[in-house]
C-alpha cells in the first residue's frame, strides 16, 4: 500500500459540480433499495436535476420533504420485528407501544441517494454530495451480527476497524481503528426518542465473501459486534472533508465461529424498511438544524 499522502488531490470533485445553494444540507445514504421504494410510497419525493458520477451509475439523486406521515407510523423494533415480519398486517402483541418525540422539520427538504455498497463508492458519493453543498450525511445499512450482545436490534457504530482500503486515504495510517465521532448525538436521540438498540465497534471489509472464521475472531477480540462494509470509510471521509457523518445499522445475517445464516438478508420485508426508514428519517430531520419548535409524535 502506498500510504498516506498529506496532499491536495489532482482531481476534486468540484471539477465536476457546482454547489447549489438550495441544494439540502442534510443526505440519507443507503444501499438497500427497499429505502428507496419506501420513500416513494410515503413522500412522492422530486429527482434533483443533477445526478451522482458514481463509477459510471450516475446514481440519482431525490428530494423529499418529511410531512409528519412518520410521526404517524406504527414502529416497533427487533426483536418483535422479526415477528411481525412473519405475519406483519398484524401489529407485534410483545412490543410495548411508546410515543418518541421528534423535532418538527420546518419543511425544509433532505436528500436522499441510493448507492451501490462498499467504501469506494461512499466516499465517492459524500464528496460529490459535499461539493453539490450538503455538510451532514445519515447511513442507514445492514450487518452481519456475531455477537449475541447485538441480537436483533439496531446497532449504534462507535468505533470502526478498518479492514478496507478507502480510510487509509484519508486519515494516517497508524490508527487501526476510528472512533464514529457523531456517536454520542445518535445515542442521545436514539435514546430521547426511546428506540431500542444496542452500540459497540463493527468490523469494516471490503471482501463480503472472505469474511473467515479467523478474522471474525479477531475483530471480535478487539470489540466489534458486527461488520459491514462501509462505516470506517464513512468516517474517515467525514474528517478528511469537513461533514458530520450519522451511522446506524440493523442486523441481517448471523455469523458464528463455523457458521453463516443467511437471516433476513435477502428477504427483508417491507415492514422492516418501513420501520427503519422511520428512524433514519427521524434521525436526519434531528441533525437539520431544526428551525421549528413544533414536536411530533413517533410511535416506537
Amino acid at each position: 500500500m502506498l500510504g498516506f499522502f498529506r496532499e491536495d488531490p489532482l482531481f476534486k470533485p468540484t471539477s465536476l459540480f457546482e454547489e447549489d445553494t438550495d441544494f439540502p444540507k442534510t443526505v440519507i445514504l443507503t444501499w438497500q433499495d427497499g429505502f428507496e421504494r419506501e420513500l416513494f410510497d410515503r413522500y412522492s419525493p422530486a429527482e434533483y436535476s443533477k445526478r451522482l458520477c458514481v463509477g459510471g451509475l450516475y446514481s440519482r439523486i431525490l428530494t423529499f420533504e418529511p410531512d409528519g406521515s412518520e410521526a404517524g407510523s406504527d414502529l416497533r423494533l427487533p426483536g418483535s420485528l422479526s415477528a411481525r415480519e412473519k405475519n406483519h398486517s398484524q401489529p407485534c402483541k410483545t412490543s410495548p407501544r411508546r410515543h418518541a418525540e421528534f423535532p418538527s422539520h420546518g419543511k425544509r427538504p433532505i436528500a436522499f441517494a441510493l448507492i451501490p455498497a462498499g467504501g469506494p463508492v461512499v466516499s465517492m458519493v459524500m464528496e460529490e454530495l459535499h461539493a453539490l453543498g450538503a455538510n451532514r450525511f445519515c447511513f442507514i445499512g445492514s450487518s452481519g451480527c456475531f455477537s449475541e450482545k447485538a441480537g436483533d436490534s439496531l446497532i449504534l457504530p462507535t468505533a470502526a476497524l478498518r479492514d478496507e482500503g478507502t480510510s487509509w486515504h484519508y486519515i494516517p495510517d497508524k490508527e487501526l481503528c476510528i472512533a464514529v465521532d457523531t456517536a454520542e448525538a445518535t445515542e442521545n436521540f436514539l435514546s430521547g426518542a426511546k428506540i431500542p438498540f444496542v452500540k459497540g465497534a463493527t468490523w469494516t471489509t471490503d471482501a463480503i465473501y472472505r469474511e473467515t472464521s479467523g478474522a471474525m475472531k479477531k475483530a471480535h477480540e478487539l470489540g466489534c459486534i458486527c461488520v459491514e462494509m462501509e462505516c470506517a470509510s464513512i468516517m474517515a471521509v467525514a474528517r478528511g472533508i469537513g461533514v458530520e457523518a450519522y451511522q446506524i445499522l440493523f442486523t441481517a445475517d448471523r455469523l458464528t465461529s463455523e457458521s453463516w445464516d443467511i437471516g433476513r438478508l435477502k428477504n427483508m420485508k417491507k415492514a422492516a424498511h418501513a420501520v427503519y426508514l422511520d428512524v433514519i428519517v427521524g434521525l436526519a430531520t434531528h441533525v437539520d438544524g431544526k428551525t421549528g419548535h413544533d414536536r411530533g409524535v413517533l410511535n416506537v
